[in-house]
């Protein structure tokens, strides 16, 4: 993820997150409610499209339609 960014109305629920994972590498997302936790699974995921930024799983944008 590269200075990703999204906005529900007026709420701003992600901007700026940018972080590298690498391949096996253990991660978890810890943080307060509404920090943005589940935002950023469901862009990962592909369920939320990105307002701004750069999204990467596996090498693929999980918006652009593939043959996997």
């Amino acid at each position: 993820m590269k200075d990703l960014a999204k906005t529900f109305g007026k709420n701003q629920a992600l901007r700026g997150v940018t972080f590298l994972i690498e391949r096996r590498e253990p991660v978890g997302l810890i943080g307060p409610n509404a920090a943005g936790k589940t935002t950023i699974l469901n862009i990962m995921k592909g369920f939320l499209k990105p307002d701004y930024g750069e999204v990467k799983v596996f090498g693929y944008d999980p918006w652009v339609i593939t043959s996997w």
